[in-house]
């Protein structure tokens, strides 16, 4: 008869103790919400490969170019280069607006700008002097806007790139839109009216990141391939382009 007694006994005894285990177990802790750095953003920032393909593109257009100049006439022929994650590399300004949940806008970018921040994209430098040293000259077209045309001239020069002049972006004025065609800014450097003192000249190469930055080209018209690699030359920019506006297939 004390059988019984005894394992209800027990039974109680491992059922408070399995109550008293589930009622010790932690309260899970959410972790602190973190801002989610974009991919394209965390490669350009941070990978090894980015360093490593800027300075082979850069190595391997001086190369191809001074190859193709090599009876022209000092002075009379030119590369154009765009600015933006071409010469110039802005992740700082594309870190903080991912930092601080924002998308591009006029309003951030210019202030940002006219603190002259940028720095020299790798292997850019190294670029332009072999361009410049050859008797070429580096004429920019850029899409920033006419306000900040200056401080973008005082940034080139402050990270050692020697350039000609600054082509930027006029503004539409019954739009108000910035007129981002580069085409026309491309003829004027060719015929001799993009600025004053600067002469007619031959372009002899483009460079850029964006397909925007070569003549006649566009994301619904990228032209012939072939050009890729013998005048034009092309830099990854994982960050932001025209393909964003792209359906995804």
């Amino acid at each position: 008869m004390k059988y019984p007694a005894l394992v209800l006994m027990a039974a109680l005894i491992l059922t408070n103790a399995g109550c008293a285990q589930r009622a010790a177990r932690p309260t899970p802790v959410r972790a602190p919400e973190t801002r989610i750095i974009p991919t394209g953003l965390h490669w350009y920032l941070t990978s090894a490969e980015k360093l490593a393909v800027h300075e082979q593109i850069y190595r391997y257009a001086a190369d191809q170019i001074l190859q193709n100049t090599a009876n022209r006439k000092a002075g009379s022929w030119a590369v154009i280069a765009d600015a933006d994650e071409t010469l110039l590399d802005n992740v700082e300004y594309q870190l903080w607006l991912a930092q601080s949940s924002q998308r591009y806008t006029e309003e951030t970018w210019q202030p940002w700008v006219r603190k002259r921040r940028s720095v020299a994209v790798p292997g850019s430098r190294r670029f332009v002097e072999r361009i410049v040293a050859a008797g070429g000259r580096i004429v920019v077209v850029t899409n920033r806007q006419q306000p900040i045309c200056e401080d973008t001239a005082a940034n080139l020069a402050s990270e050692r790139l020697t350039v000609e002049g600054v082509l930027c972006a006029q503004i539409d004025p019954g739009t108000g839109k910035s007129l981002n065609d580069k085409n026309p800014r491309f003829a004027a450097v060719q015929n001799g009216t993009a600025l004053p003192g600067l002469p007619a000249l031959e372009v002899v190469a483009w460079i850029g990141d964006n397909i925007g930055d070569f003549p006649g080209r566009s994301q619904q018209n990228s032209g012939p391939i072939g050009d890729f690699g013998r005048k034009f030359f092309i830099l990854p920019n994982p960050m932001y382009g025209s393909w964003e506006g792209l359906p995804v297939p």
